[in-house]
């Protein structure tokens, strides 16, 4: 701290410690980093992603969906056959 010169009435004048410029420089360093860091990542990410979008399609990987489609629709239909048995079965021993 110092005393302003003047006429009388004192003023007090704050200088910054050489400790707290230093301390300072160092935060604002680390955050810029921290902040050019951060926004990297998602370039390689995307980096990523475009390059496997551009990869041609295996054809066999359409005929196993389409393969599978067709299970679910015959495990469907298989199931519904099943039901319509089991409750036959039940419907006669109601009977008997």
């Amino acid at each position: 701290m110092e005393e302003d010169e003047g006429e009388g009435n004192p003023t007090l004048v704050f200088v910054p410690a050489a400790k707290g410029v230093a301390v300072l420089s160092i935060v604002i360093l680390l955050r810029t980093f921290i902040r050019s860091q951060s926004a990297k990542a998602p370039e390689k990410i995307r980096i990523k992603v475009n390059v496997a979008a551009s990869m041609p399609v295996c054809f066999s990987a359409a005929r196993q969906s389409s393969e599978l489609l067709a299970k679910a629709s015959i495990a469907s239909s298989v199931r519904m056959k099943i039901l319509d048995a089991v409750m036959r079965e039940n419907y006669q021993l109601r009977i008997c």
